[in-house]
């Protein structure tokens, strides 16, 4: 099983932090990066959103139950936006 939350960002615009990549934006709530929290994962610890499961539930839904298929990261979420 893979999981990846990648929380880089560039800017702040109306109340979302937003990432630039080389495919288009990904706008994500000001609240999850306002405060962070630590996990541990094989003994590294890495930053996260401080209501981790808040935030994974905007992010992707439910996202306790495995996608039966691999769905293209434009059509993954909230506020993606394609160049």
């Amino acid at each position: 099983m893979l999981f990846d939350i990648f929380f880089f960002y560039r800017g702040i615009k109306d109340g979302f932090v937003v990432n630039y990549n080389e495919h288009g934006t990904i706008e994500k709530p000001i609240q999850f990066v306002a405060e962070l929290d630590e996990i541990e994962f094989k003994g590294e610890k890495y930053p996260c959103p401080h209501d981790l499961e808040k935030f994974l539930e905007w992010r992707f839904g439910d996202w306790k139950t495995p996608a039966k298929k691999k769905i293209p990261w434009e059509q993954e979420g909230k506020r993606l936006k394609k160049w």
